[in-house]
């Protein structure tokens, strides 16, 4: 699966794909709140979190699009890999499990569940937050994760991590999750929860 998954643009797809309002529908969590992008406030950012540019396109839409994305792949590469999707036990982990199979069913992909622990080509990540800060929610996302990452956001995550400026430290923090939006190596799905591609 890694070259399906190495190309940005179907990770793109495959994010974009999830109707994350149907999943909070299925999983019925009062107060749980859907989220297209990691942070959930600037939290340290000198500025607003970064959004996909598909954020705000209606679900139809964004389906069709990576629909073409995938088939576009298919067509150059043969058919598309089955996706590993790790996962604990547990109901609400099987709702989410068939939330994305259908979705991901909607683009020509498959998926087959393993365990939380096993290779996979996508892991559950979903932890609270000890503290709110951009820091702890980029580094979830950084190359030490074991996470397919961009290096040049690891980077600005190490000098953010020196900083000793709180401006200089906004501003690196800043570069660092721009990358890790444009990147697309995760499917968040609201807050805590998202959805990680492993390495």
């Amino acid at each position: 699966t890694s070259d399906f998954l190495d190309d940005l643009a179907v990770r793109d797809a495959l994010a974009r794909a999830v109707d994350r309002a149907a999943l909070a529908t299925m999983l019925g969590l009062p107060g749980w709140r859907t989220a297209d992008y990691p942070l959930p406030a600037s939290l340290g950012l000198d500025r607003q979190p970064s959004a996909p540019a598909w954020a705000s396109r209606p679900m139809a839409e964004r389906i069709a699009s990576a629909r073409d994305v995938v088939q576009r792949w298919i067509a150059a590469n043969g058919e598309a890999p089955m996706l590993k999707v790790a996962l604990p036990e547990g109901p609400g982990a099987s709702l989410l499990f068939i939330r994305l199979a259908r979705d991901f069913e909607q683009l020509g992909v498959k998926i087959d569940r393993v365990g939380i622990d096993d290779p996979a080509d996508l892991r559950l990540i979903d932890e609270v937050a000890p503290f709110d800060h951009a820091l702890w929610y980029l580094s979830r996302l950084d190359c030490p994760a074991k996470l397919r990452c961009d290096p040049s956001a690891s980077a600005f995550l190490a000098d953010a991590r020196g900083a000793g400026d709180p401006a200089e430290q906004a501003r690196l923090l800043g570069e660092a999750e721009q990358r890790i939006v444009g990147y697309a190596s995760y499917i968040p799905l609201g807050q805590p929860g998202r959805w990680a591609l492993g390495g």
